[in-house]
């Protein structure tokens, strides 16, 4: 191998080995911080929850109540809600009434374009002139 060839590769090595330690240096950095957020937030959590966990019944209503109004069952969703007097609950069913006064109603559907040849496609020839 030529002294030239020996020098590339041994330049070529140490980039490698330092943009390595730099990896693993942002990686370790990334994981850290992760970590510390995780703590925080859970420190967070479990300090300002002195009131009892909802109950799992109250959790699934909130999801169903969630699940109905993505699907523009708002009066559905809405009724859930009502029997449940949860704070979550209550905030939720505050939501979901703004969002469902904001709907606006189409009342001719028949009004939609469901023209699917558009643009008009290009003809040729003497017969389409």
């Amino acid at each position: 191998m030529k002294h030239t060839h020996k020098i590339i590769l041994a330049v070529t090595s140490v980039c490698t080995v330092i943009i390595l330690g730099v990896s693993i240096f942002f990686v370790t950095q990334a994981v850290t911080n992760n970590k510390l957020e995780n703590t925080s937030q859970t420190t967070q959590h479990s300090s300002s929850s002195s009131k009892p966990v909802e109950d799992k019944q109250t959790t699934k209503q909130l999801d169903q109540a969630k699940q109905l109004a993505a699907s523009y069952h708002y009066d559905e969703a809405i009724a859930l809600l009502e029997k449940d007097d949860a704070k979550e609950a209550q905030q939720l069913l505050a939501t979901l009434k703004k969002e469902k006064e904001s709907l606006v109603k189409w009342e001719d559907p028949t009004k939609i374009s469901h023209d699917n040849n558009w643009p008009p496609a290009r003809r040729h020839g003497p017969e389409h002139a």
